[in-house]
């Protein structure tokens, strides 16, 4: 009776401990079956011991980064970059238990045999994600005119293109404010003398033609030609800027009285290129010689 109490109370501080530590290894059929090396065991230890290690693996994949570039195909600069995150995956061990240790009743009776056989969790952190991905924005091909066959053109002016694409202008007619006019309504004589009335004009030499009246612009950003062929306007001047191509949108009629054919919107215009050009102390080079624009 005395020994039986002694066993019992053995048994009990064993449960005890066994509750205590959780490192104690319970060497059932469970613990036997995965660390047998029967030559009849199958699959070989090694592969059980490997299964193990899968099964009590935690892998956690990082927050995938995306990279996002606008690419800008008419402006020149840097692209655009933005990164976008997503969220943290952690896998946890698998559940399955596999199919050879059916001698383990149960997911935990797996884990502490793996466990008891000296294998222990592991968790693995994958490579960031990433990716690339390439935006093409919506941007007007041709902010400042239109687009006719690829090239951008101002219509207002064009003697190919006058008001519309492939609107070619007739023989001796040029392309004025949209319109097909004729030239004699720019003609004017006296070189460097003001012309077109209130309109603001100077008569300019023309290479090859009859002078024109023009607003005088400031030599910066006009285009340099050598005949009427090199302009779309087909109006080579001849000037204090040297031989420039004359903008239609900028030619004044020959009589005071008649209504301006540019556009009121253009005096913005010519005050941007105005600001533009300043030389020294408000010193200007225009078409028509020097001027000052104030410091």
């Amino acid at each position: 009776m005395k020994v039986f109490s002694i066993i019992a109370g053995l048994a009990t501080l064993q449960g005890v401990l066994a509750t205590v530590d959780p490192t104690y290894c319970y060497q059932n059929n469970c613990y036997r079956g995965i660390s047998q090396t029967s030559a009849y065991a199958t699959p070989a230890l090694s592969s059980r011991l490997s299964d193990c290690s899968t099964y009590m693996r935690t892998t956690i994949t990082p927050a995938a980064v995306t990279t996002t570039i606008t690419v800008i195909l008419i402006s020149v600069g840097g692209a655009k970059r933005d990164l976008e995150e997503r969220q943290l995956t952690i896998a946890p061990p698998t559940n399955t238990i596999p199919y050879w240790a059916t001698f383990c009743d149960s997911q935990s009776s797996f884990s502490s045999g793996c466990s008891c056989n000296g294998v222990t969790a592991t968790t693995t952190t994958l490579p960031t994600p990433t990716s690339t991905v390439y935006v093409v924005p919506t941007v007007a091909p041709c902010p400042s005119g239109s687009m006719c066959n690829g090239e951008c053109l101002d219509l207002t002016s064009n003697n190919k293109n006058c008001g519309e694409c492939g609107n070619a202008c007739a023989t001796g007619l040029i392309c004025g404010q949209s319109k097909c006019v004729s030239p004699s309504t720019y003609v004017c004589s006296g070189i460097n003398e003001p012309c077109g009335g209130s309109c603001g004009g100077t008569c300019f030499t023309n290479v090859g033609g009859p002078s024109y009246c023009k607003i005088s612009l400031p030599c910066n950003g006009l285009i340099p030609c050598t005949t009427g062929a090199d302009c779309g306007s087909s109006i080579c001047l001849d000037n204090f800027c040297g031989k420039v191509c004359a903008d239609t949108r900028y030619l004044c009629p020959n009589t005071a009285s008649v209504k301006f054919l540019f556009e009121r919107g253009n005096v913005g215009e010519v005050k941007r290129e105005v600001e533009g050009g300043l030389v020294g102390r408000g010193m200007l080079k225009t078409e028509k010689g020097w001027m000052d624009v104030g410091a």
